[in-house]
């Protein structure tokens, strides 16, 4: 508890909410997308110029507006993972090839001479052939995906890692700082609870925040130099055109939003 307590980072965070204020004749949100793709052909979509879309006649640009007073002001505290012995350890994947190989593993115990990790999906990286590699089970006799450099490494090396058919992922080693889970989690809720109160109340939108929000928390644990960032996103999804047409319909957004996260102090 002492040791958590001496790696924590406080940050202020800040939400702006504006109108984009679309009309019948210029689009500002900068979306302006058919809502009902699916109501068209493969042919009718491929002949449509959607990189201007001047077959809308409808003017498309995406202009934030003036943010002026700030909706909500609050503060949150992450704390840093923090080893309890020198057996603990924390390994981070980013990995869109296989989604039960993302996420945080802790270490579970020791093969071939060196850590094991586990992460809650079940998926385990080990040492093995004078390479780390990850599975998406507990099984040693196989894997997907493998370090290539620095493979004498006593702990998982950071950097990315290849599988056989063209599979990579981005590892955060032991010696990359990570935010304690707990920590992580109340902060993102606090953030989602304010934007909800103050300028979302779409569950979609928020859940399509929420990656985006995670990764900033997580920058400034890792990055001890970050100090300062800004985040825009579009809330407030509406379509326009013939009520009964979904062929002439196109999307909007109602809603601008900033957030600056800004370091208060760190201990």
């Amino acid at each position: 508890m002492l040791r958590s307590k001496l790696s924590e980072v406080h940050l202020e965070v800040k939400l702006f909410a504006e109108s984009f204020g679309c009309t019948e004749e210029h689009c500002k949100c900068g979306c302006n997308r058919l809502a009902h793709p699916e109501a068209f052909s493969d042919l009718e979509l491929e002949a449509m110029d959607c990189a201007d879309l001047e077959w809308m006649g409808h003017p498309s640009s995406s202009l934030r507006p003036e943010f002026k007073v700030p909706v909500s002001i609050h503060r949150v505290c992450l704390q840093a993972f923090v080893p309890g012995n020198a057996s603990d350890g924390c390994v981070r994947v980013h990995c869109h090839y296989n989604p039960k190989c993302l996420g945080e593993y802790m270490s579970c115990g020791f093969f071939n001479g060196h850590k094991l990790y586990k992460n809650n999906d079940g998926a385990h990286i080990f040492y093995k052939d004078g390479k780390w590699r990850i599975n998406i089970d507990e099984a040693t006799d196989a894997w997907i995906m493998s370090s290539q450099n620095d493979v004498s490494s006593d702990t998982p090396p950071t950097g990315l890692w290849f599988g056989s058919d063209a599979g990579m992922c981005l590892v955060d080693g032991e010696e990359v700082a990570q935010p304690e889970g707990s920590s992580l989690q109340k902060a993102i809720q606090m953030v989602k609870s304010q934007l909800r109160e103050t300028c979302c109340q779409e569950r979609s939108a928020l859940t399509d925040m929420q990656q985006e929000i995670e990764d900033v928390l997580r920058a400034f644990i890792k990055s001890p130099d970050l100090s300062y960032r800004q985040l825009y996103f579009q809330a407030g999804k509406y379509e326009v055109g013939e009520r009964y047409d979904p062929r002439t319909q196109r999307k909007h957004f109602s809603t601008a939003i900033k957030m600056e996260l800004k370091v208060l102090h760190t201990s």
